[in-house]
């Protein structure tokens, strides 16, 4: 297996389920995680619980609909660790998005 110690990733959709996961998985492989969700709350606890076995982990609120929020992410976890190796774009988009999808 390839060595991703020190090595960041991205996880759109960190706070639970899946996204979580994930970012717990790259944490375990000591790399350094960035954690965004829209929901704040959920994404306080998923950082707390990460950094309980001194995982490297910082979390970040983003609304991957709103295109100026990605832009802010991507600037935070830049400036938080550098490069960027791993995005994971995990985030869902409901079926009540509407007018708000990127790209309309």
């Amino acid at each position: 297996m390839k060595n991703f110690e020190g090595k960041t990733a991205v996880v759109t959709g960190a706070a639970s389920g899946i996204g979580f996961g994930l970012a717990e998985k790259f944490a375990q492989e000591k790399m350094q995680v960035v954690l965004a969700d829209v929901e704040e709350e959920a994404l306080d606890k998923a950082v707390e619980q990460l950094r309980q076995y001194q995982h490297r982990v910082v979390g970040i609120k983003a609304d991957v609909l709103i295109e100026e929020s990605v832009g802010e992410l991507f600037a935070r976890a830049k400036e938080e660790y550098g490069n960027i190796h791993i995005l994971c774009n995990n985030a869902g988009i409901g079926a009540n998005s509407g007018d708000k999808a990127i790209g309309k």
